[in-house]
């Protein structure tokens, strides 16, 4: 099963997202109870685009593990591009609620709150993900673009 796994990370890398899921599918006939595939095939999804798919698949890997702080992330993010900010804010809470310090989390909630029109909540998430990551200029600068609308 590893070097399977690893033969489509690769792929993943290289952005040959159609070999990465076709491989990963092949590895869930022999693993269908594999948290892990179903994440790593759901990312071959998001990234290229089948944002449904992706959620489904970030789902069932939910399902399977439901401590997966990553694929709540990564859903969240799926909802987030297809506009359901509701979904997408409960997926990085209950990520958040499993691995407290993920800045880059508190980021994508904020912008998820942002785009939701919560001003307040927004700067909060974006406030703690530059506390969490001082030296990322991409969580300051939404920070700062924050604070400059709320002038």
């Amino acid at each position: 099963m590893k070097k399977k796994m690893e033969e489509g990370l690769q792929f993943l890398r290289e952005q040959k997202f159609e070999e990465a899921i076709e491989v990963f599918t092949g590895d869930l006939k022999n693993h269908p109870g594999d948290a892990e595939i179903y994440y790593n095939r759901g990312n071959a999804y998001y990234y290229s685009a089948d944002y449904d798919r992706a959620i489904e698949d970030y789902t069932k890997a939910l399902e399977i593990n439901p401590r997966h702080a990553l694929a709540y992330n990564n859903r969240g993010n799926a909802w987030a591009i297809k506009c359901d900010y509701d979904r997408a804010i409960e997926d990085f809470t209950k990520s958040l609620e499993i691995q407290p310090k993920q800045a880059w989390v508190y980021n994508n909630r904020a912008i998820a709150w942002s785009n939701k029109g919560d001003a307040q909540r927004a700067l909060a998430d974006a406030r703690k993900a530059v506390g969490l990551n001082p030296s990322n200029t991409t969580f300051q600068n939404f920070l700062d673009s924050l604070q400059k609308k709320e002038k």
